[in-house]
């Protein structure tokens, strides 16, 4: 069969980036698999193909080094020797090593410290605005949220955070399609000092022990990680554990402040509506919008012919809006359930973190509109013009 292609779908076209949804509708009617020349890979827009992709051990993520290596080094190492992009086996050392503080009784056990975050940041909120200044929930509340709390998980100094989620950040941006020389000058840069504000961490918790997640990386055991492989894992986690949530639940508040009946549906009820409009923000527009995989050998899909190598993208976004799973999935229902989404990946690569941003985002949900209950749109909300990672610089709102 010959390879139906997408030469059309252009990911740095600006009206795409603004709405990528009817493009991805046209896709999904193209067939399972799309082949596009210029990304040179395999396209991949409906949900059950997504699915099963995600589950499928004939494709994996292979982490491919980026030349020139004089100027990709660090950026090659933080990410081959993390568990997101480790060998199988590797990956399931590692991923083992971290997994007992992503279970449910230590999440769990994180409550207290979430709703106190919570509170100060509500706290500052109400302040900003008995002074008369701007309050942004993005930069007051969002994002500010889970790096307090994935930091004090890794032990990151309070002195260091606001460098780190500025590196993040830089470092983040280098998984886009479309970037700029500069750009990628800046996220190496950014990159280079990730990993050696790690490494030192690492080196001082292999030397004294706290009872940080760092220190438990390093502990002794089956599981043992290097102290390479540690630094990694921690800006692995630093990364996803703030980036995930601030998008999703940035984006998932402005489409609750802009419909009128979604916000008094759930402010009429908050306390059973959370758990299900969580769900809703992560689906509806979802944080990550690509994932890539490579067919570990050749294999047949749908009828389709894929060779061995060759990289496969897997559009979250457009699963996640597929008909043929969702009700109406262009319409945003924050009592959506089922609401089977992909956001979080599927099968061996399910997020590690997945019930650490939940959680942030059930307890920080009801809390601001408690706090809040008139909060509304102060102006026009900016965009981050991402493709990969979609979300919102500023989302500038009246609170009382």
């Amino acid at each position: 069969m010959d390879r139906p292609t997408a030469d059309w779908f252009d990911v740095t076209d600006l009206a795409f980036v603004a709405d990528p949804y009817p493009a991805y509708r046209r896709l999904r009617e193209a067939g399972p698999l799309v082949w596009h020349e210029e990304l040179q890979m395999w396209l991949v827009a409906g949900y059950a193909n997504a699915n099963a992709m995600l589950r499928n051990p004939m494709v994996d993520r292979v982490f491919r080094d980026r030349l020139p290596e004089s100027e990709w080094a660090t950026f090659n190492w933080l990410n081959s020797s993390a568990a997101l992009d480790a060998p199988r086996a590797d990956h399931v050392r590692m991923r083992r090593a971290m997994a007992g503080w992503f279970a449910r009784g230590s999440i769990t056990s994180l409550s207290p410290l979430i709703e106190r975050v919570c509170n100060e940041l509500l706290d500052e909120m109400a302040a900003r605005a008995g002074q008369g200044e701007e309050v942004d929930l993005v930069r007051h509340y969002v994002e500010p949220l889970p790096i307090r709390v994935i930091s004090e998980l890794l032990g990151l100094p309070q002195e260091l955070r606001a460098d780190v989620r500025a590196w993040s950040v830089a470092m983040v941006a280098l998984f886009e399609v479309d970037r700029g020389s500069d750009q990628e000058v800046a996220g190496q840069i950014a990159t280079d000092a990730l990993a050696e504000r790690f490494a030192e961490l690492t080196a001082e918790r292999r030397a004294r022990p706290t009872g940080d997640l760092i220190s438990a990386m390093v502990g002794k055991g089956h599981d043992t990680l290097s102290d390479r492989e540690v630094a990694a894992n921690a800006v692995l986690l630093f990364n996803g554990g703030t980036g995930a949530v601030i998008n999703a639940l940035g984006t998932g508040l402005l489409q609750l402040l802009s419909r009128s009946k979604s916000r008094e549906l759930y402010c009429s009820d908050p306390e059973s509506l959370s758990e299900s409009a969580v769900e809703e923000f992560l689906r509806f527009d979802a944080p990550l919008q690509l994932f890539e995989r490579t067919a570990l050998e050749g294999l047949e899909f749908r009828g389709l012919r894929i060779q061995q190598g060759e990289r496969i993208g897997l559009l979250l976004g457009a699963a996640n809006r597929d008909p043929a799973e969702f009700m109406e999935p262009d319409s945003f229902d924050i009592r959506r359930d089922p609401n089977p989404h992909l956001t979080f990946s599927a099968g061996a690569h399910f997020c590690l973190g997945a019930p650490l941003a939940r959680r942030e985002m059930q307890i920080a949900l009801p809390l601001l509109f408690t706090r809040f209950p008139e909060l509304r749109l102060s102006s026009d909300p900016v965009p981050e013009h991402g493709f990969v990672v979609r979300g919102y610089a500023r989302i500038p709102v009246t609170v009382s």
